[in-house]
């Protein structure tokens, strides 16, 4: 049997940057939009794409003291019902919003990227930013991202959120050609 091995504090802290950056862009963005008053956080988890098992769960921002296990739950429950519908890439695929399901992780190689605490488009475009911000996109895999983003009505908003992650990803690759 396989074991689950603990992150790396160098990984955790990559991750959780990403995340932070990505989504005090998008509330920079975004931060007026009605569906967006009073939130600037929510719970973050990062799973294993194979099992569903979360290997990191953190709050990013912070969240009004009433909603804290809702986020917590719903976080979860993306991750779980992404997992356990295997040929979908988002959480958004299997959503019904009377049942408390919503939109917000994205599969990814092996990990499953979820978030809860902005609407359910902004938690997703949050990961599709995370996902853009932590690894160079693999062929095809941009296009792939444009296309969710598209597909679940927040294409233009998305082009948006880009603009400062592609400016941010230069600086980054400029400061890593600078390191011996």
């Amino acid at each position: 049997m396989d074991k689950l091995v603990c992150l790396s504090s160098q990984t955790i802290s990559r991750v959780v940057g990403a995340v932070e950056e990505v989504m005090r862009e998008a509330v920079g963005l975004f931060g007026d939009d009605p569906e967006w008053k009073g939130r600037s956080g929510g719970y973050f988890c990062l799973a294993d794409g194979l099992t569903g098992t979360p290997r990191l769960i953190a709050l990013i921002g912070s969240i009004p003291s009433g909603k804290y296990i809702r986020y917590f739950h719903l976080v979860r429950e993306k991750i779980e019902r992404l997992n356990r519908d295997r040929e979908h890439i988002t959480s958004w695929e299997s959503r019904n919003p009377s049942t408390e399901q919503f939109g917000g992780a994205i599969r990814r190689e092996q990990h499953i990227f979820s978030f809860s605490g902005f609407p359910e488009w902004g938690d997703e475009m949050i990961m599709l930013g995370t996902i853009f911000m932590m690894a160079n996109p693999i062929e095809g895999e941009m296009e792939s991202l444009r296309a969710i983003a598209e597909a679940h009505g927040y294409g233009g908003k998305w082009q948006l959120l880009l603009q400062p992650l592609f400016r941010s990803r230069r600086a980054l690759a400029a400061l890593d050609q600078l390191q011996p």
